[in-house]
């Protein structure tokens, strides 16, 4: 007869196994790409910021540098998507932390409002232009034009942030204190928070069945091992 001594060691093996998967089932699917197709555009209403929403009808088009640091309201820009390049620097979309490393967009993004990517885009005037892009949400294409989600202009609050994006872009300090915000409003909307609800729903659910599953497959492995090496 197995004794609990001997059971629990197999038990808290398959709950810290569980939690490592449900953690990773939490976190590392994109579960707001699906979401995002699916949610419906938002017509402009200057009444309200509705950064980060599918673009529908009434938005102006930006296409300089200068008309995005003077906008006031919410607004579009369209893209060249092969001139678009990653600046690897991260931030949290509802705070203000920044992040160097891409993890970052992996470590609990999902249930704590996401981390958006710095991007360095082309206008259409041929001005270089920061955008802020959920890109767990919004799925950029490999390659042509590309209308991103309702915008607002933003400025840079962390000097240090300037001086690092300097570094990786070449730019000014003066073409860095604003940037395009793409993301912003729309983690907090009724579709932004599904992407909490379902990534705590689906790592909840691999927990308890995991816990239960991999004890009894652990215990199993257990006892057939003392039968084999002549444990009664």
């Amino acid at each position: 007869m197995i004794t609990f001594s001997r059971v629990q060691p197999a038990i808290a093996c398959a709950i810290i196994l569980s939690a490592f998967i449900a953690w990773g089932l939490a976190n590392i699917p994109d579960y707001g790409k699906a979401i995002y197709e699916n949610a419906q555009a938002v017509d402009y209403d200057k009444y309200s910021d509705q950064t980060g929403f599918p673009a529908g009808q009434g938005y102006e088009e930006l296409t300089s540098y200068d008309e995005i640091i003077e906008a006031e309201r919410n607004y579009k820009i369209v893209v060249d998507v092969t001139e678009m390049v990653s600046t690897e620097l991260y931030k949290d979309i509802l705070g203000e932390q920044y992040y160097s490393k891409k993890f970052a967009k992996y470590n609990n993004a999902n249930i704590t409002g996401g981390v958006g990517t710095f991007y360095l885009a082309k206008l259409k005037n041929g001005d270089r232009v920061l955008v802020f892009i959920d890109d767990r949400v919004f799925t950029i294409p490999e390659s042509g034009i590309v209308e991103l989600p309702v915008a607002s202009t933003k400025k840079m609050d962390k000097m240090s942030a300037v001086n690092k994006l300097g570094e990786i872009t070449g730019l000014s300090d003066e073409q860095l204190y604003y940037y395009v915000d793409t993301a912003g409003k729309w983690r907090e909307s009724q579709d932004g928070q599904m992407i909490k609800n379902r990534a705590l729903i689906i790592s909840c659910i691999e927990f308890i069945l995991g816990s239960v599953v991999l004890s009894i497959l652990f215990i199993f492995l257990e006892k057939r091992g003392e039968k084999n090496n002549g444990i009664q």
